[in-house]
């Protein structure tokens, strides 16, 4: 794995560990990872890499379901959710599909 791919798995891991998400830096955070999404070659990161960053994904979006009144503009978090179903190995994780229509439609 190179650094990027390192550094975007490693994104997840320390959102995820934290307790509370930061409101002050996470519009900021998931704009980023939005563009990013948006940008990276899908075939870029292995199916390995890829599979623990949409568990990190998952994670994080199942805690965000908790913050969607706080947060100002949610068209970030629907980018970032088109971009992950577009990754030939969501296919492997199972719950990601149902998650994301169930994340829209609360």
């Amino acid at each position: 794995m190179t650094v990027i791919q390192t550094e975007f798995i490693h994104l997840f891991q320390s959102l995820n560990s934290k307790k509370t998400l930061p409101l002050d830096t996470l519009p900021i955070t998931l704009r980023n990872l939005s563009e990013y999404l948006q940008c990276v070659p899908l075939d870029s990161l292995g199916p390995g890499a890829w599979s623990s960053a949409i568990q990190g994904i998952e994670t994080l979006f199942r805690r965000l379901t908790l913050l969607l009144p706080n947060l100002e503009d949610a068209e970030n978090l629907l980018d970032i959710m088109v971009s992950v179903l577009k990754i030939p190995a969501v296919s492997k994780v199972s719950s990601i599909g149902c998650f994301s229509v169930t994340f829209i439609l609360n």
